[in-house]
């Protein structure tokens, strides 16, 4: 999908991690992720997996990806508008 292709470009699987952990109920999210030895992929790809079943690709989280990644407003932008 987009949003797994968009986090493999911007972020490092720790990087995801810390920014999941911190959205609210974050570390509960966290949880439910593979450990922090997996790979990016595999971090991305679960990420993508748990905000969709939780309804949490929201504000609050396309904000923590803006700022966590403020260069990289445009590209964040098109993905967050679908294209």
């Amino acid at each position: 999908t987009a949003l797994y292709n968009l986090l493999i470009r911007i972020f490092g699987a720790d990087e995801i991690r810390r920014l999941i952990g911190f959205l609210p109920d974050g570390q509960e999210l966290v949880a439910e992720l593979p450990g922090a030895t997996a790979s990016l992929m595999a971090t991305a790809s679960a990420v993508v997996d748990v905000l969709q079943r939780h309804g949490r690709v929201d504000d609050t989280f396309w904000s923590a990806v803006h700022r966590a990644r403020p260069h990289r407003h445009d590209e964040i932008e098109r993905v967050r508008r679908g294209g």
